[in-house]
């Protein structure tokens, strides 16, 4: 092969990487032709590969003399020569992306070339040379990129990018939730603050989600401790929270800036807070805006925490406190008071009571499935707003529709003990005993029909799964059965089916096996019915699903081994005098056999009919082998599994019972009128004299404004880490009187003053008609 062949080929492999031009393998030369160099596809990828600049010497002169354009120089997959260079860097560096940069830009459209995504025959789609120079962690190409015209809003739509892709990585597809995702808070820092392009911190990809909702997919799942991913990852969240707010607010006249200042900077908490809730409407969108964008699900980015069970990422936002004054307004916590390691916070609780739509709450007891659940409800303030709902009226509730139970519990089963016998459907006679029969059916099927919408509407709602049943689905599904076998019952009598005291039997059995609903109300009994329900779903089912496999396949075998010609000879001289409808079922029938062995199971079979076994030995095999599997290993087996269950599993026992106990809470407050709903919230709202300036705008958006005033919760808290850290901006110098624990009495006097009108008392103080608290009842 000659010089003249060599130099024509397109490629040529090298053996492996050189560090000097002299010791460069043999690689892709470009053609000569009248001293002019021309370039191929391959030689351009080949030298931007391999970062070696020398080889793209005349690069500029040969795109000009044939009019070409270096972005036309493309694979299939859409990649440039820009994005194969940043694919190859060496020690962070590639010479030839600054030569390709400095190129285009003599030549061509630079914005387009740079901003060439990926297309469609890829899994990396829509991703562009900002993207890549990021997830190499490069700042320096990340500042040059930008600089000459970098698309900050280009989306990587990828399957590679979506969630549920195995083995891919969702990131929210725009560049800035890129570098905050792979916690490169350097370049998240410049691109939201380089003068020349910022970052929009508000844009959103595909799903809606912004860079916030990137960052709680991004945590770690269902984990209590905070890990140091975590942890990481809200301190960027926090830094792009608050980044936005300051750059929103250098918008604003220096004036407005500082009159908001200055009304933080006060130490009376009414003050605080009106100036939180008195803003104009502006201002609000102003502090909130960004964390209160809804991705395409409705989820602001604490609702999409709260859904995926991201425990670490949800309780920081819920406890986030910022003690600096320019951005305390962006502060969900606000420590009230402090005495050592006692202090008194402030939450903001507007999108966490369920007093809103959509609320976390909801979104945590009904609309997740991660087993973190409990745990989460025990994140502040979402503990103490629960507790303070059942001690405050839920439990009232609770126990007067145990009352009314016990009541409907006691009419159905007069009902069903005093059916008549016969042919139904019965005529209703003009006797006492008649009416009041008539009127315990007509209570006890209009109570079948409010269990079974009711019941209907929580496994809607719910959304029944394999561990949701353990939760709360277990009780729903008996409810909805013993309410749809005394439905089918009255069916059956009306159509005159003596069948229907079967139906009517089982239903108001699984009706006294519903009342164990009720023990979620105290929690050792609550605690206890978990745990059966614990042993019912796993231990008891497996056991069942095993032993019905040996109790029918033994059988089979006994029925095989049954010999009829036997038991007619030994019945021949009595078969004459014997009516057959006395005669004893024998054990070649199958549910005969199936019964009996099931006796064996617990000691009580009966060997009476061996004499009509044609292979004894067999039979005694089997029989041996049957009360060896089951009764005595299988039993044991099943004893030793229950007892090791409740061993290992009381702490997550309580926990699901604080979790029924929470949606028990729900379940009562959604019997109540919203109104009174309302009456009964435990939030600090705006002061009176501040709502009847709201008048004037009481047109507009009525329902919208309802759920955007925002709310606090008071809640004491004892933490000595906090307190050996160091001390807390706080709003007040002294403690002072908070609301103690309340008993029945002084509970319903305080509900009954709730539910007054808006009267003035003899100091001039006016009741809240909303149920908030009252107004000398706020700490000045």
């Amino acid at each position: 092969m000659d010089k003249t062949d060599i130099s024509e080929m397109d490629t040529i492999v090298p053996i492996g990487p050189m560090e000097s031009p002299e010791s460069q393998p043999p690689t892709i030369k470009p053609k000569t032709t009248n001293n002019i160099k021309e370039y191929t596809k391959d030689a351009l990828f080949k030298a931007a590969s391999e970062g070696y600049v020398s080889q793209l010497d005349g690069l500029l002169e040969f795109l000009q003399r044939n009019e070409k354009k270096l972005i036309d120089f493309r694979e299939s997959d859409g990649k440039t020569v820009l994005t194969k260079a940043l694919l190859n860097l060496k020690d962070g560096k590639n010479d030839t992306i600054e030569f390709f940069i400095d190129t285009v830009e003599k030549n061509e459209d630079l914005k387009e070339f740079i901003n060439a995504p990926f297309n469609n025959e890829t899994d990396a789609e829509g991703q562009t040379a900002l993207h890549i120079a990021i997830e190499r962690r490069n700042l320096e190409y990340v500042k040059l990129l930008v600089e000459k015209g970098a698309d900050l809003n280009a989306k990587a739509s990828g399957p590679f990018f979506q969630r549920h892709y195995e083995g891919g990585f969702y990131f929210g597809e725009l560049p800035l939730s890129l570098a905050a995702c792979t916690n490169q808070p350097e370049i998240v820092s410049f691109l939201m603050n380089n003068p020349k392009n910022k970052a929009d911190a508000t844009a959103q990809d595909s799903r809606g989600n912004t860079v916030l909702h990137a960052l709680v997919i991004a945590t770690d799942k269902e984990t209590e401790n905070m890990t140091e991913n975590t942890e990481n990852i809200t301190k960027l969240y926090d830094y792009i929270l608050t980044e936005h707010y300051k750059s929103e607010k250098s918008k604003k006249s220096e004036k407005n800036q500082q009159d908001e200042l200055e009304s933080v900077e006060t130490s009376d908490c009414q003050t605080l807070l009106n100036s939180y809730s008195n803003k104009s409407e502006s201002e609000k969108t102003e502090v909130s805006y960004l964390e209160s964008i809804e991705n395409n699900k409705g989820l602001t980015p604490l609702k999409l925490a709260a859904k995926l069970g991201r425990f670490g990422m949800l309780k920081h936002i819920m406890n986030r406190e910022f003690p600096h004054e320019e951005t305390k307004l962006l502060s969900r916590k606000f420590t009230e008071w402090s005495y050592g390691p006692v202090h008194c916070s402030l939450y903001d609780i507007s999108s966490i009571d369920t007093i809103k739509t959509d609320s976390v709450l909801d979104i945590i007891l009904f609309r997740s499935k991660k087993p973190n659940r409990p745990q989460m409800l025990q994140i502040e303030p979402l503990h103490s707003l629960l507790r303070d709902k059942w001690d405050y009226y839920a439990y009232i509730i609770f126990w007067i529709h145990f009352v009314f139970y016990l009541i409907y519990l006691a009419i159905f089963t007069s009902v069903a003990f005093h059916r008549k016998d016969g042919q139904p459907p019965f005529a209703v006679e003009n006797t006492p005993s008649d009416i009041f029969h008539c009127i315990g059916q007509i209570i006890s099927v209009l109570g079948a029909i409010w269990f079974l919408s009711k019941s209907i509407q929580n496994i809607k709602r719910n959304a029944l799964y394999k561990k949701g049943l353990l939760i709360n689905g277990f009780v729903e599904l008996l409810f909805f059965l013993q309410a749809s076998l005394l439905l089918v019952a009255v069916v059956l009598y009306f159509c005159g089916r003596e069948e229907y005291v079967g139906l009517l039997v089982l239903s108001l059995a699984l009706a006294w096996v519903n009342t164990l609903y009720y023990a979620r109300g105290s929690k050792q009994l609550g605690i206890y019915n978990v745990m059966m329900q614990r042993m019912i779903l796993g231990d008891l089912f497996q056991f069942l699903c095993i032993y019905s496999v040996l109790l029918f396949g033994f059988s089979a075998a006994v029925v095989t081994l049954m010999d009829d010609r036997l038991a007619d000879k030994k019945n021949i001289t009595t078969s004459t005098l014997i009516p057959d409808k006395c005669g004893k079922p024998s054990y070649s029938e199958f549910h005969f056999a199936l019964v009996e062995m099931f006796k064996f199971t617990f000691g009580m079979g009966n060997l009476d009919f061996t004499d009509d076994v044609e292979y004894k030995e067999v039979f005694y095999i089997l029989l041996v082998g049957y009360i060896v599997l089951t009764y005595i290993l299988m039993l044991n087996m099943l004893i030793a599994l229950m007892g090791n269950t409740v061993e290992n599993t009381t702490e997550q026992s309580e926990n699901i019972w604080y979790l029924q106990r929470a949606f028990a809470v729900l379940d009562m407050e959604r019997s109540l009128p919203m109104q009174l709903r309302r009456k009964l919230n435990f939030s600090i709202l705006k002061k009176d004299e501040d709502k009847e300036k709201d008048k004037n705008n009481k047109g507009k958006k009525k329902n919208e404004d309802k759920n955007k005033d925002p709310s606090f919760f008071r809640v004491i808290e004892k933490d000595w880490k906090k307190w050996k850290s160091g001390l807390r901006k706080q709003l007040k110098e002294n403690p002072v009187k908070t609301v103690q624990k309340r008993n029945l009495h002084g509970i319903v006097k305080d509900f009954h003053r709730r539910l007054r009108n808006d009267q003035p008392d003899g100091n001039g103080n006016h009741n809240n008609k909303d149920g908030s608290l009252l107004e000398e009842n706020i700490p000045k």
